[in-house]
């Protein structure tokens, strides 16, 4: 749960499998998405069909921490063809699964928290 417990508090992101909640964790994502809008962070659950995750994800945001990250690599973004909208930087990190050494991850490390 580390992975979404600090979202807001210095890192942007976090996501956890579908299936780590509910075999690992016992937990359903609605619970989840209670407790995290709850704090005042954003929540999008993917399902195996729309996420590079196995299972599935829930992905966990800070609207505002996201927007200063993309402010800081607007050039990067904007070079590779994304767009700067928040929502639209979530479900791109939820469908395609990046490479270490693809260009785009120090940005997405940065929503890491990495």
């Amino acid at each position: 749960m580390r992975s979404l417990d600090d979202v807001g508090q210095g890192k942007a992101v976090g996501y956890l499998p579908l299936a780590t909640l509910k075999n690992v964790l016992r937990i359903s994502a609605d619970k989840i998405r209670e407790s995290c809008e709850a704090r005042g962070l954003n929540v999008k659950i993917f399902d195996e069909d729309s996420s590079c995750i196995k299972s599935g994800a829930i992905f966990v945001y800070d609207t505002g921490l996201v927007r200063g990250i993309i402010d800081r690599f607007d050039q990067d973004i904007l070079a590779r063809g994304w767009s700067g909208d928040v929502e639209s930087i979530i479900e791109r990190i939820a469908i395609e699964w990046y490479c270490e050494n693809d260009p785009a991850m120090p940005f997405i490390k940065a929503l890491y928290g990495e």
